[in-house]
């Protein structure tokens, strides 16, 4: 079996099973985590295949980077607005939107508009690390050692870099080394200039407020921030409620306005390894009443804060599966300690297969995602939960 994790192709020692039996496939949209507000990214490892063979059962297969790269870029994509697109909230040809008849009335909202307009001169540049890194946190952790040559104030999102100082080389190349004493390559390339009247500059307004946010030590699920110190325990169904909130800064015709709502994201203290020990008790169907509880159900997974969605549970596969990483075998309990020193205690637990939809729905090949039940926890609520109202 042939995996691409991390963007590096990797070959399993180890394949047994099928994907397709008992999966339980669903190409809807999938639903945010748990969050009301707003939805994970989905992107992991894969496991790409193909859809034919001699027989009719499918063949793993790894997809070239590049091509993978093509299937997911935005000309695959329907037609989508510009999230820092100016909103319009009325006519053209209306000049105002004040009435003449009736009472005035003092109504609050809950936008707030950004009297200051700072005159900045940002130069963007676009961020490559030689090998790739998933966790945007390594990247920004690996960068900041840079922060003397970066100079203060820049902006790092893990893919773009803005700042006020232009650099000598359109293309500038810095060496880096992780924690864990892996060295790496960071290529920076000019892309251009930033001028205050672009749609783009609300994007850093947007960085600015979210780095700000930060410093409250919120803690970033999804897209948005929480605040873990403000939790609501609910033991009986061993779930956590955090509060949160939901930032905007868009251009509403001719001022600039920060939006803030109130959000709240349902934390799940479980994992899909705790579901797995408690269908364990019965041991004649455990595979089957295990495969129930967990497909279709959304995960989060801590170390990288990604969401996805189970499809299917691989029993012939264990973290003691080894494949092929840079040249050497390596099993899945090597790869989590060397590249995210997690430790994987149980190590004869069945894998988690989860597809990548978008890719799915592109190509003819399903990209799918593997993951280790212990290290997945459990978003949303279930029917028993949503049935209880004390």
């Amino acid at each position: 079996m042939q995996y691409l994790v991390n963007g590096q192709r990797m070959r399993s020692k180890i394949y047994k099973g099928s994907y397709s039996g008992g999966s339980k496939s669903d190409t809807r949209a999938e639903p945010p985590s748990s969050d009301f507000r707003a939805g994970g990214s989905r992107s992991g490892p894969l496991v790409p295949h193909n859809q034919e063979r001699a027989g009719g059962s499918q063949v793993p297969a790894a997809a070239p980077r590049q091509e993978r790269r093509e299937e997911c870029g935005p000309a695959d994509r329907g037609p989508r607005g510009d999230r820092f697109d100016i909103v319009n909230t009325r006519p053209a040809e209306l000049v105002s939107k004040l009435g003449k008849d009736g009472r005035p009335i003092r109504l609050q909202t809950n936008f707030f508009r950004i009297k200051t307009k700072p005159e900045w001169r940002i130069v963007h540049y676009h961020v490559e690390f030689e090998p790739s890194i998933e966790n945007p946190r390594v990247r920004m952790g690996i960068l900041s050692n840079h922060a003397s040559f970066l100079g203060s104030g820049y902006l790092f999102d893990g893919l773009q870099l803005f700042t006020t100082r232009k650099f000598e080389q359109e293309l500038t190349v810095l060496r880096g080394k992780s924690k864990l004493d892996i060295d790496y390559t960071i290529s920076i390339k000019c892309v251009g200039f930033i001028s205050t009247a672009e749609p783009r500059f609300l994007q850093v307004l947007n960085l600015i407020l979210r780095r700000s946010m930060k410093g409250l030590k919120l803690e970033l699920v999804g897209r948005n921030l929480f605040d873990p110190y403000a939790k609501i325990e609910i033991r009986e169904h061993k779930m956590e409620l955090w509060p949160g909130y939901e930032t905007s800064i868009r251009q509403h015709e001719k001022d600039i306005l920060l939006c803030t709502e109130i959000a709240h994201k349902v934390m799940r203290t479980e994992t899909i390894y705790d579901i797995m020990r408690r269908c364990s008790q019965n041991p004649s169907r455990h595979q089957d009443e295990f495969r129930l509880n967990v497909l279709d159900l959304i995960v989060l997974t801590d170390y990288n804060n990604k969401t996805y969605r189970i499809n299917d549970v691989d029993f012939g596969q264990t973290p003691k599966s080894t494949f092929s990483c840079k040249g050497r075998d390596i099993s899945f309990v090597e790869y989590y300690q060397s590249k995210y020193n997690i430790r994987i205690r149980d190590h004869n637990q069945p894998l988690l297969i989860s597809k990548n939809r978008d890719k799915a729905q592109k190509t003819n090949a399903s990209e799918l995602v593997v993951l280790v039940p212990e290290l997945c926890r459990v978003t949303g609520i279930n029917d028993n939960m949503r049935s209880n109202f004390q």
